[in-house]
Parts: C-alpha cells; structure tokens; sequence
C-alpha cells in the first residue's frame, strides 16, 4: 500500500498504519524510575483490557458501541491473556494531585 498525501508529514513509522507492526518491548521499571526521577509521579500502571474498560464504562452505565456486541477487533484489544494482559498502559502526571481518571476507573489491575 502506498502512503497517501495526508500521510506525507507523519514519521516513516505511521506512514502505513495497519500494514506494518509497531508495537515495541517496553522496560517499565526503567521508564518508571527515569519519569519519578524527574519528579513524575505513577498515575497508573494497568493492563490495556482494563484501562479500555475502563473508558468504555461511564459510571454504571456503559458507553454504548454501535450495534450490540463490541466490534471484533475491539474484542482482540479487550481479551484477557492476548493483547488485553500483554500490552500495558502507563500513566504519569506532574503537579496534578491524583486526579480520578477514567481509564483506571474499571480496576487498577495487572495480569
């Protein structure tokens, strides 16, 4: 697939999304340690199945999705012990007190 003109400015790794992996190993511990060392503070640390879930769900009523089932490759994102448990979700503030934030509203949960 050929880049298109709205793609001409992005960096040669956006160039064709869905046509090439991007995904990256990522040593948390490090990231960590580096982000509290600049006075970041850990917000959040938590599987990506739990952070989606926690965007999806508002209060006790859940966003609703188009149609009645979740979409298919929503499913693949959500999926404890696939994508869902193997790609995490780290967040970080500075001077931001503890602010409640929808993606950790689910469960703060590591699988």
């Amino acid at each position: 697939m050929m880049a298109g003109p709205e793609s001409a400015g992005a960096p040669l790794w956006l160039q064709q999304p869905g046509e090439q992996d991007i995904t990256a190993h990522v040593d948390f511990t490090s990231v960590r340690a580096a982000a509290e060392a600049e006075g970041l503070r850990t917000l959040g640390f938590l599987d990506q199945t739990y952070f989606l879930l926690g965007i999806l769900q508002v209060g006790r009523e859940p966003v609703q999705l188009e149609g009645s089932r979740p979409p298919l490759h929503l499913k693949t994102l959500l999926m404890p012990g696939g994508l869902g448990s193997t790609h995490k979700v780290l967040i970080l503030g500075k001077d931001v007190g503890t602010p409640a934030l929808l993606g950790c509203s689910y469960r703060q949960r590591i699988t």
